[in-house]
């Protein structure tokens, strides 16, 4: 498992390595009430985002 910024193990889940539209999601964040928040990379521009997953 990698490590994370910090020291810790990175948190892995089922989402990583999944493409949703022009983005690739690389791993998970954090999450909250509110849903979930990955790491990403927008493929058309080479930048690193966060998305944020709301359950409905």
């Amino acid at each position: 498992m990698a490590e994370a910024p910090g020291g810790g193990e990175a948190r892995i889940d089922p989402l990583a390595g999944t493409r949703l539209g022009d983005f690739v999601i690389e791993g998970l964040l954090g999450r909250g009430a509110m849903g979930k928040v990955y790491r990403a990379r927008q493929i058309s521009l080479n930048r690193e985002v966060a998305i944020k997953v709301m359950p409905w």
